[in-house]
């Protein structure tokens, strides 16, 4: 299942046919990766409303490993600072609690955020490598 297939599997930020063969088996990892960061911020947070840390700093470190393995600075830092704000303060301190809901919204959106930006990565890239192949 590629080209309009992917697109109509998942909202693109452009059309998979532009993209190479590669790049869309590339897109489809991409997709699994998302996927499994919002699974993974979802038991964070579950974790976290209940007050048990339990696995969170374990699961915020293969956050941040996987964020930076993609490529995703920004998604990489705030991932970071969770897990810096869960190792050393928990839940417990005031206004712990508030800096760890907007940590985890701010994950979230950026997981959408980057997940668009390697998409158009992806697209230049093929766009460039076409004109190497044109000269």
């Amino acid at each position: 299942m590629l080209d309009s297939d992917l697109m109509s599997e998942r909202g693109s930020c452009i059309d998979p046919a532009a993209l190479s063969l590669e790049s869309q088996m590339k897109l489809r990892e991409l997709y699994s990766y998302v996927d499994n960061c919002r699974a993974m911020l979802d038991e964070i947070a579950t974790e976290l409303a209940r007050g048990r840390i339990g696995r969170v700093p374990e699961k915020l470190e293969r956050f941040c490993f996987e964020a930076d393995g993609w490529g995703f600075d920004a998604l990489y830092k705030v991932a970071a600072g969770l897990h810096s704000l869960v190792v050393n303060h928990g839940a417990g301190k005031e206004g712990c609690q508030e800096a760890l809901d907007r940590g985890l919204e701010m994950l979230s959106a950026l997981i959408e955020q980057c997940g668009c930006d390697f998409q158009w990565r992806l697209a230049v890239a093929d766009v460039l490598e076409c004109f190497d192949r044109a000269r």
